[in-house]
């Protein structure tokens, strides 16, 4: 899971593009990220956007918009 810092940070980031993540699309989020980080090889924060999209993203054109590259 991550840090309460980290999940605050990511919704503080998502606010500023645009979003509006609830403690649901948070909690989600956090344990996608808990499984991919137990991966032999973990994705680097930039490709993280197809993992989270269909969590924080209503529309394509919203999913298209989604930068984890921060």
């Amino acid at each position: 899971m991550l840090s309460t810092e980290a999940l605050v940070e990511l919704a503080g980031e998502l606010r500023r593009q645009g979003f509006a993540p609830g403690a649901h699309e948070l909690t989600a989020a956090a344990q996608v990220l808990a499984g991919l980080a137990g991966r032999a090889e973990p994705p680097l924060p930039r490709e993280l956007a197809p993992y989270l999209a269909p969590i924080f993203c209503r529309t394509p054109e919203q999913s298209a918009g989604l930068s984890t590259d921060r």
